[in-house]
């Protein structure tokens, strides 16, 4: 382990609501990860369970933990309330269902130091069991992408788990309590946000993805892809940068074509009839070859299976076990 003196702070936030069974396992995994210089913070959000004292149990054992009680509000505004007081040079968010390697944040500094990047991501594994991550060490095996890149990775536009963030990124971002898919479109806006930065893939699993029943995943309708498809729309209108804007009006037809394939299967034409009306709009924006195959897409709704297999796989998961 690195002495903390050389260590930038970084600052981890997890939100608590109703985790009792699954709680100490996550905070266990975050105070015996190996890059001690952390503050971390747990955000119990109204838990009616026993959450609340085992964060406080937590605190009492490892002075780096500060924990704070608020009203349930919900999945963003615990999160926000994490980065208000959030003073670290670097910014990470954990669901409190889930666990890390004992490596996960001097791998992901690594990658952000190796490659001179703002942002670095690793990988993971989806487990509803007591799954062990890898016994691993450090390789310089990564990847660098440009900010427009990410939007094109499914890897790396979605979750705003399994990442490192620079604090200066997030300076104008918080997440919005009227958004469903609250990451991606957090994700979204940091990206049109910061149009000029990089960020580092990392191929090793260290975080593990706990499916559970009643999770925060659960209930997302083709309204909410359809919601976020919109707002990513009117994203990319403000937008000053073109290939900026292009990248995101690109995100928001996926997007769209996921709500309106989600409409189509649920038999609801009222949806499906909203989806195309703001395709309509949206598909004029991007240019040359990608105008001309979102307007096959819009006309040809059943190519639309090929589109989600060859252009980007992560549409092909169900959208219960999308946890955003």
């Amino acid at each position: 382990m690195d002495d903390h003196g050389s260590q930038p702070l970084i600052s981890v936030i997890i939100p608590v609501y109703n985790v009792e069974n699954y709680a100490a396992r996550c905070f266990e995994s975050v105070i015996k990860n190996d890059y001690g210089n952390l503050e971390i913070f747990l955000i119990d959000d109204g838990s009616t369970d026993r959450s609340g004292d085992i964060c406080n149990a937590f605190a009492l054992k490892d002075s780096r933990i500060t924990v704070i009680h608020q009203p349930n509000r919900g999945l963003s505004a615990a999160r926000n309330a994490g980065l208000e007081r959030a003073s670290g040079e670097y910014i990470a968010f954990i669901d409190s269902d889930d666990w890390i390697h004992e490596k996960y944040f001097s791998v992901l500094m690594k990658g952000i130091r190796s490659g001179s990047a703002a942002m670095s991501v690793c990988d993971y594994v989806r487990t509803d069991d007591e799954h062990e991550l890898d016994h691993l060490e450090w390789t310089d095996e990564f990847s660098l992408l440009r900010s427009t890149q990410l939007l094109q990775s499914h890897k790396m536009k979605s979750f705003c788990t399994r990442r490192l963030y620079r604090k200066d990124l997030l300076s104008a971002v918080r997440f919005d309590s009227n958004v469903k898919i609250e990451d991606a479109m957090f994700n979204t806006e940091v990206i049109a946000k910061n149009p000029v930065f990089t960020a580092a893939y990392i191929p090793l699993s260290l975080y593990a993805y706990y499916e559970r029943p009643g999770s925060l995943a659960s209930g997302l309708r083709a309204a909410d892809y359809l919601d976020l498809g919109k707002r990513i729309w009117e994203l990319s209108m403000t937008a000053a940068d073109k290939d900026m804007q292009e990248a995101l009006a690109e995100e928001a037809m996926k997007r769209l074509l996921h709500a309106r394939f989600g409409s189509n299967n649920a038999k609801d034409r009222a949806e499906a009839g909203r989806c195309n009306e703001t395709m309509k709009q949206a598909v004029m924006l991007p240019k040359g070859r990608k105008r001309f195959k979102y307007r096959i897409l819009l006309s040809c709704p059943f190519v639309y299976w090929l589109f989600r297999i060859t252009d980007d796989p992560t549409l092909l998961q169900s959208n219960s076990k999308e946890k955003t």
